[in-house]
């Protein structure tokens, strides 16, 4: 059975990447988680120069349910 997300979810997920910001509005946490999953490792980033970006496959895979650290 497919999730059913909200159009603003739905539209971030339809990107390749996603910023910081869109990856805490999809998980539902605060800016300060959001960064922790990122400075722990336990999404998959790309950093180019300053900015962070989320691939959405790993974010689709923890709303899939995958464990946290195999995103």
């Amino acid at each position: 059975m497919e999730a059913q997300y909200s159009k603003e979810v739905q539209a971030i997920l339809a990107k390749p990447t996603a910023s910081v910001d869109e990856f805490r509005l999809v998980m539902g946490c605060g800016r300060s988680q959001a960064y922790q999953f990122v400075r722990e490792g336990r999404i998959k980033t790309l950093r180019i120069g300053s900015r962070i970006f989320i691939p959405t496959s790993a974010i689709r895979s923890m709303l899939d349910g995958a464990p946290l650290d195999a995103a």
